[in-house]
């Protein structure tokens, strides 16, 4: 008794080898797509949640005073600024000042920084300093922004209170 297969054994095995070769092969281009999308979806939704965030900036146009201008057309809920960056020695200056009511859209908000601060940092009125700025967008999420930097959206640990 012989165990010899027939041809139409073999091409019944060889279909079968391609069949399942061509579904892996399906699977993982889908897979990729996938991929794809879903990370072309992030990024604009990315997009969308920072669009109000890329309109607020701060300057310090007159040295000590720093202004927070919404160039966007929705209020900001709230800001602040967090610090003084100095480029020139690459010195961040923390500092918190008040946070400022709702700023409407178009509308700008003016923070002096303090008297008994400005003696602390003992930096040059000639030097150009970058602020760093908190705020709040009319959704209600925070965001970081440094200078002309792009903003940074804040987590939900970053706006956890520090436990002593």
């Amino acid at each position: 008794m012989e165990n010899e297969m027939n041809p139409s054994e073999w091409w019944l095995i060889g279909t079968n080898f391609a069949v399942a070769g061509g579904t892996l092969l399906v699977a993982g281009v889908a897979a990729v797509v996938a991929i794809r999308d879903g990370r072309h979806r992030d990024a604009e939704r990315r997009e969308r949640e920072s669009a109000q965030a890329r309109l607020v900036t701060c300057t310090v146009r007159e040295y000590p005073n720093a202004t927070i201008t919404n160039h966007s057309g929705l209020p900001l809920l709230g800001a602040q600024v967090i610090g003084l960056f100095e480029p020139k020695t690459r010195t961040l200056h923390a500092v918190e000042s008040q946070r400022s009511g709702t700023i409407n859209a178009g509308n700008s908000w003016d923070w002096r920084l303090p008297g008994e601060l400005l003696s602390k940092l003992e930096i040059d009125a000639r030097e150009s300093l970058v602020p760093s700025i908190r705020f709040m967008d009319a959704s209600g999420v925070e965001w970081e922004r440094q200078g002309d930097l792009p903003p940074r959206q804040r987590t939900a640990m970053e706006r956890r209170p520090r436990q002593r």
